[in-house]
């Protein structure tokens, strides 16, 4: 009888974690876009938007730009050596090759950027004005409008030995990233980076999005929490996954007996070529003769990497 008892009231406990969890995804998803939706047509009043502060801090020290500009570089980092640290939020970035060495920089629209180069690392900030809507109804969100465009352009094949690149609403495009360690902060923007080789990455992402294609990574750590992560190209040796309520889709080169794994799943999904395990509290192991790990862990969202 105990045992019976025990079980019915785990079962309770999990079935009201997953309700309040959906009701927050809802609270999140379906019911922003039902009351965005009821602001276009007219039907929800909302009070004036509120102008935030982005949280970008911003060095005094340097030249700040505004509008439409168009600036040599005069200095970078030492080529394999220096750093690049990019803050942006509700703005469009793009890191794009140059025509020849010269490196250079362009903005459109833009509230404030800075672009300088100061203790071998090239600093990148660029912001608009965050808005606040506020509901009628009460509460309300940040504004996820994209205002400005700032673009930097880069040597081919320059490379940084660390990169550190912080989005909040925005949008991050990347023609080619060479780095020995990236570091990589999304809140609800996005980040696509074309072509990337990295000793390590790390890919800390909110609601977000970050798409990494033909990238050769060694050692990777990514930690998802309701955004979406894809990935094409390699990873040499350890992945290590969390995954709350999104998804983490990746496409290797390879083969599945080339790592060993340690997979475990509450609610959600983790698939590993024809392999799947799903459901409440499922394990999986293997520890093949390979050179790299991957350890995954999945609470509600999924995990699928296939080989080709």
């Amino acid at each position: 009888m105990d045992k019976w008892f025990k079980g019915i009231l785990i079962g309770s406990l999990v079935l009201i974690a997953v309700g309040g969890m959906l009701a927050v995804t809802g609270g999140v998803f379906g019911g922003r876009e039902s009351l965005d939706g009821l602001v276009a047509q007219g039907l929800l009043q909302i009070s004036a938007a509120e102008k935030q502060d982005s949280g970008i801090v911003f060095d005094e020290s340097f030249g700040i730009w505004s509008g439409d500009f168009s600036q040599r570089l005069d200095a970078l980092p030492k080529d394999g050596a220096g750093r690049l640290t990019l803050e942006a939020g509700n703005v469009s970035v793009n890191i794009l090759e140059a025509e020849g060495d010269t490196a250079s920089v362009e903005g459109s629209d833009i509230y404030r950027a800075q672009v300088y180069v100061e203790d071998d690392t090239l600093y990148v900030r660029a912001d608009s004005e965050a808005e606040w809507v506020n509901w009628a109804l009460g509460g309300g969100r940040r504004s996820t409008e994209t205002v400005g465009e700032l673009t930097l352009y880069l040597p081919k094949e320059f490379s940084f030995d660390t990169s550190s690149l912080t989005m909040g609403a925005g949008a991050l495009t990347v023609d080619e990233l060479n780095t020995e360690h990236l570091y990589c902060n999304v809140g609800m923007g996005s980040m696509d980076i074309m072509e990337l080789a990295a000793q390590d990455a790390e890919v800390y992402l909110g609601m977000g999005e970050v798409n990494l294609y033909d990238a050769a990574v060694s050692d990777m750590t990514a930690d998802i929490g309701m955004g979406s992560l894809y990935m094409d190209g390699s990873v040499a040796e350890n992945l290590t996954g969390t995954c709350g309520m999104g998804s983490m889709n990746m496409e290797l080169f390879g083969r599945e007996e080339d790592y060993g794994y340690d997979v475990s799943a509450s609610l959600g999904s983790v698939r590993i070529g024809d392999r799947e395990i799903s459901g409440m509290s499922r394990e999986w192991e293997a520890q093949n003769e390979a050179a790299g790990l991957f350890d995954l862990d999945v609470s509600m969202g999924s995990i699928e990497i296939i080989f080709r």
